[in-house]
């Protein structure tokens, strides 16, 4: 719960108008590294990119960042999950202009 807690602060504070909140992104661990997270992804941010809205979303994993990052997201903050816990990042994608 402390991690919930300490995420949902940076939330509220780093994004506080209407977003998308990505939540929950996984893939089968044996289908990893083909781009199978990229197009679930990739779907989610279309949608917000036509409502011209910036898509948030939190990952405690570090390997998730350089896929985060090649979709456009950015580090808002970085934060410890607990005392002495794992870090964990809340990123966020700015709305992309979408094809007239």
């Amino acid at each position: 719960m402390a991690a919930n807690e300490v995420m949902d602060k940076i939330h509220k504070a780093r994004v506080p108008g209407p977003h998308w909140y990505l939540f929950g992104v996984a893939v089968d661990p044996e289908l990893h590294g083909q781009g199978i997270g990229s197009a679930i992804i990739r779907e989610g941010l279309a949608v917000a990119d036509r409502e011209s809205k910036p898509c948030y979303l939190e990952t405690s994993e570090p390997r998730n960042l350089a896929l985060y990052k090649r979709l456009g997201f950015a580090v808002l903050q970085e934060a410890t999950l607990g005392t002495g816990g794992p870090p964990a990042w809340a990123m966020l994608r700015e709305p992309q202009p979408t094809p007239a």
